[in-house]
């Protein structure tokens, strides 16, 4: 008797929230693939390279201004602009300014740029940025968070338990929302009526953070104040008529529609465990790491200094069309994999010009890069595929038919693969390649095939543009 397992439709499901594969319509990884462009397939995304390696500072905000270039903000005053062309240069001759820049928004005709204590501003179109001084010094000064959101023609910028105003005449008014202490606001995003702010908490142990709802108007009063069991709420993305919320520091992604906040999806750490809590096992989601590509919120999934069991890179959490399910994904990789502690600290995306732009640094190494998509639409080649664990009954046989139908595939392309059994043996294998029926092939003859995942891999290095589009995946036991 024969077993037949079909996985397919991904867009209906993404990354699964087990390990184990209880649903056809997911995968346990699926790195550098898009899930949701076209439903019903599976494909590579295009590559990201390094664009500039090793830049002086590590790099906190990338702007894409409306003067069509993109300026970096970093460490130590790190300043560049990036022309369109993808050209950098410093656009200052002396700096204004000090300290780590850690936030900037294009608002009003003008960039504003902060430091943890100062607030600065220069004029878009101005020759340089010479001649810059403060503009504002921020009530509380805080190193770690400065999340600045534009609304209704004010720009609101977060420091510490307070929130300070910029209105549409550029006048800066301190303090225009209070926390309280010992909250800390991380992200500020809207709803669409009204401005909402994710904390944290200046306390040693924390079991949960609140979720501010402000109406803009009282600097102590808030339509609704929301619990979220996570020590941080670490961004937020408006999606339709609902809100996702990234919070903690082990994946957790909330909704909150109407007035309701729930939990719906989490990041899975390790085919063979959960996360548990102990303290290298977590991931950090980097405050200006968010960034929203074809409707969908997208962010860097970042290192705590845990092990390479887990899958850093760009992460998509959303649905890009009405009535499609939120579902999470994995569709970018960066320039350089295998990075014990990677973290990637800016993001940034200008559906104009299709660029992306990933900043990260190795924390072992020191390395610094930022990343860009590949020009001339390179697929991304070092792909990963991992199902769940699929339990088989006794019954059935040991032996492992896989077909993977495919739409497209790089004349490039190898695929090769492994089964791993419940005992941890691994048996490793290649895929045959039938270019006229469009699909890999084998069989494998395992030990046991009880209980097991398979991991399919690319088997080649060649850059290309074609990539690999997979219809499903089937794997029969016989």
């Amino acid at each position: 008797m024969a077993q037949q397992i079909i996985l397919e439709n991904f867009h209906n499901g993404g990354l699964a929230s087990t390990s184990v594969q209880l649903s056809p319509n997911t995968l346990f990884r699926a790195e550098g693939f898009d899930m949701q462009s076209e439903p019903g397939i599976l494909k590579t995304s295009l590559s990201l390279v390094s664009e500039v390696a090793n830049p002086t500072a590590i790099v906190n905000k990338i702007l894409f201004c409306s003067d069509n270039n993109a300026y970096i903000f970093g460490n130590s005053g790190y300043l560049n602009k990036r022309t369109s062309a993808g050209t950098y240069s410093q656009p200052y001759t002396t700096a204004g300014w000090s300290g780590n820049l850690m936030n900037a928004v294009e608002f009003n005709g003008y960039i504003y740029f902060c430091n943890a204590t100062t607030l600065y501003r220069y004029q878009i179109g101005a020759a340089n940025w010479d001649g810059i001084t403060a503009f504002a010094t921020f009530a509380i000064g805080n190193a770690g968070y400065h999340p600045m959101y534009v609304f209704l023609d004010q720009l609101y910028i977060g420091d510490g338990r307070y929130v300070h105003n910029v209105d549409s005449t550029n006048t800066y008014n301190s303090s225009v929302f209070d926390a309280k202490t010992p909250n800390v606001i991380t992200s500020i995003i809207s709803n669409g009526y009204s401005l909402l702010m994710g904390t944290t908490k200046t306390n040693t142990n924390i079991n949960s953070v609140n979720l501010y709802e402000w109406d803009m108007v009282s600097p102590n009063y808030c339509n609704m104040v929301y619990t979220v069991n996570e020590p941080i709420v670490n961004g937020m993305f408006y999606n339709g008529d609902t809100v996702l919320i990234s919070a903690g520091y082990q994946g957790s992604f909330y909704q909150l529609s109407g007035m309701r906040l729930q939990k719906i999806e989490q990041i899975q750490y390790s085919i063979n465990s959960t996360w548990g809590y102990g303290g290298s096992r977590i991931i950090t989601m980097q405050p200006n790491s968010f960034f929203e590509k074809d409707g969908i919120g997208h962010f860097g999934v970042s290192s705590g200094g845990a092990t390479n069991e887990f899958s850093y890179g760009i992460y998509s959490f959303g649905n890009g069309k009405s009535g499609s399910p939120i579902i999470l994904s994995n569709p970018y990789l960066l320039s350089e994999l295998g990075v014990a502690e990677l973290i990637i600290t800016a993001c940034a995306y200008n559906q104009y010009t299709n660029t992306l732009l990933v900043a990260w640094y190795n924390a072992v190494s020191g390395d610094i890069n930022i990343d860009a998509m590949a020009s001339g639409g390179y697929r991304q080649i070092n792909w990963k595929i991992q199902t769940g664990w699929i339990t088989n009954n006794a019954q059935f046989g040991k032996k492992i038919k896989l077909t993977i139908p495919y739409r497209k595939c790089s004349s490039s392309y190898d695929c090769i693969g492994t089964l791993t059994n419940k005992s941890g043996t691994e048996h490793i294998f290649g895929l045959v390649k039938d270019t006229e029926r469009n699909c890999f092939y084998t069989t494998v003859d395992a030990d046991s095939v009880d209980s097991f995942y398979i991991t399919f891999e690319w088997g080649s290095t060649a850059p290309n543009t074609t990539g690999l589009e997979i219809e499903k995946i089937i794997i029969d036991i016989i």
